[in-house]
C-alpha cells in the first residue's frame, strides 16, 4: 500500500471517529437551542461523560448540575472538565447494586429538581 493510500484511509478513520465524537455532537446539537436559563444535565452511558461536556460547553453558565451515571473508568475527563457534575461509576454489561444505587440516585435527584430548572436527559448506547 502506498504512502499516500494510507494517509487516505487514516483520514477516512479520522473523520469517522470525528463524526460520533460524544462532546462535539452534543455541543453542535446544542448550540442556538433555545433553552431555559438554568438546565441540570442527566446523562447516563459510555459516553455520558463526553456528552455531558459538549452539553456544558453549548450551556454555559445556564448550567444548573450534571449527574453522569456511566461505565468504570469512562469518565477520565469528566472531573478536570466540569468540577461540578457528580459522578457515579457503575457495572456494564451486566449490572450490579451500584447499577441499582445510582438508579435510585436518578430517580431521587430528578424528583428534587426546582421547579424552573429544565432538566436536559441524555444517553449513549455503545456496544461493548
Amino acid at each position: 500500500m502506498s504512502d499516500q493510500h494510507r494517509r487516505f484511509l487514516l483520514q477516512l478513520l479520522q473523520a469517522g471517529i470525528a463524526a460520533v465524537d460524544g462532546r462535539a455532537a452534543t455541543r453542535a446539537a446544542l448550540q442556538g437551542a433555545a433553552l431555559p436559563a438554568q438546565v441540570s444535565i442527566f446523562a447516563i452511558g459510555k459516553a455520558a461523560a463526553a456528552m455531558t461536556l459538549g452539553a456544558a460547553d453549548a450551556l454555559g453558565a445556564r448550567l444548573h448540575q450534571a449527574l453522569v451515571i456511566t461505565r468504570t473508568g469512562h469518565a477520565r475527563d469528566l472531573q478536570r472538565g466540569l468540577p461540578q457534575a457528580r459522578l457515579i461509576e457503575s457495572a456494564h454489561p451486566l449490572p450490579d447494586e451500584r447499577s441499582l444505587a445510582a438508579g435510585r440516585t436518578l430517580l431521587d435527584t430528578v424528583r428534587a429538581l426546582p421547579g424552573e430548572v429544565f432538566p436536559l436527559f441524555g444517553a449513549s448506547a455503545i456496544s461493548g
